[in-house]
């Protein structure tokens, strides 16, 4: 490489230090420190020490020490080990000194000897910090009927790990309060590709519309025509494609036993249904099956 093309990359990269922000006496710094380097490798490369460009073969035999010196760094040339073996740590290092004794004394009769490595504990910055220091917010619309309770809508338990209502893509179920009162079962099975919260905000829309075409509001008018709709709202699942959440919605849909009421509409049953299919294997059928008959003419 010339003077004047060294000359040029060194100025560009000058510029570059300038316009970020560092100091004159910082870049002449620099310049001084990378000049004194490159010599030195010259220097190095005229007298045989260390090439100042690799041959292929060079690097490749450069990587293969590097490797074999990853791969045995546990190993020692006083005493080689075929394996090693990482245990918990312990206060006083009790667990791993104890497993040591008993390995020494298993070593004896076999060839398989064994480095014993106590891990390392937990460290305070583990403890102090938080993995998540963004969290997810808590929700703002006073009409989720999965965070707030509402005119239609009551809060059941909320488990510990609980699905967010903005998740989206999910199975959900509404559930009957009123039903549950008097001691039966009855819900509606759906799932949506948008986010809980929305599709549950349209349920709860119709409910105060009382539109006769959600199936909340008919099933109040037909079993509680002088009460008020109640439901409680629950996610099931989250799910990755459509194809898996409609069928967990068709599943849910035909597992529903008899003394569970279902609030859908048997228009939603009209769907493909999820065929299950039964081989049974009968030697009686077999027998009856008669062989074919070929005759030469």
């Amino acid at each position: 490489m010339g003077t004047e093309t060294q000359n040029f990359h060194l100025s560009v990269y000058m510029v570059k230090l300038k316009n970020s922000g560092y100091s004159a006496r910082f870049r002449a710094k620099i310049i001084r420190k990378a000049k004194a380097i490159y010599f030195n490798q010259k220097e190095n490369d005229r007298k045989g020490l260390k090439p100042l460009y690799r041959s292929r073969k060079q690097i490749l035999e450069d990587r293969k020490k590097k490797k074999k010196s990853k791969i045995s760094w546990w190993k020692t040339d006083k005493q080689i080990f075929n394996t090693v073996l990482f245990v918990p740590p312990t206060p006083g290092g009790v667990l791993a000194k104890k497993m040591r004794e008993r390995q020494s004394q298993l070593s004896t009769n076999s060839k398989v000897k064994i480095k014993i490595v106590e891990q390392g504990g937990v460290k305070i910055k583990n403890m102090l910090t938080k993995a998540n220091p963004f969290p997810t917010q808590d929700c703002t619309n006073k009409r989720c009927p999965v965070c707030k309770t509402t005119n239609f809508t009551e809060l059941g338990k909320k488990p510990i790990f609980r699905t967010p209502c903005s998740t989206m893509g999910v199975g959900y179920s509404v559930i009957c309060v009123n039903c549950e009162n008097l001691g039966r079962k009855a819900s509606y099975e759906g799932e949506t590709g948008r986010s809980a919260r929305v599709r549950f905000v349209e349920h709860i829309s119709e409910l105060e519309r009382k539109l006769e075409s959600n199936p909340l509001q008919k099933h109040t008018n037909l079993e509680h025509p002088t009460s008020k709709g109640l439901f409680r709202f629950k996610i099931l699942k989250k799910f990755r494609d459509p194809l898996t959440r409609q069928a967990n919605e068709g599943v849910r849909i035909q597992n529903v036993g008899q003394s569970h009421t279902l609030l859908n509409s048997k228009s939603e049953f009209n769907h493909p249904p999820t065929n299950r299919v039964s081989v049974v294997k009968d030697r009686r059928l077999q027998q009856n099956i008669k062989k074919p008959v070929i005759s030469s003419s």
